[in-house]
C-alpha cells in the first residue's frame, strides 16, 4: 500500500512517529514504510521528520 500523495510527509512533519504512520497507512511494518518513503522522497521518514522539526 502507498501513502496518498503527500499524506505521509504531512503526518511526519506534524510529529507522528514513523511507526504510527506505517500503521495508519497499512504498511506491513516500519521497514516497509521506510523503503517506500526512501524511494519516493530520497530520505528516510525519520530524517524527514527531523528536518521538519528544525527551527527555521
Amino acid at each position: 500500500m502507498n501513502c496518498c500523495n503527500g499524506c505521509c510527509p504531512t503526518w511526519l512533519a506534524a510529529g507522528e512517529t514513523p511507526v504510527d504512520v506505517a500503521g495508519q497507512f497499512g504498511f506491513a511494518d516500519q521497514s516497509h514504510l521506510g523503503r517506500w518513503f526512501r524511494r519516493a522522497y530520497g530520505m528516510t521518514p525519520a530524517d524527514y521528520r527531523r528536518q521538519c522539526q528544525r527551527p527555521a
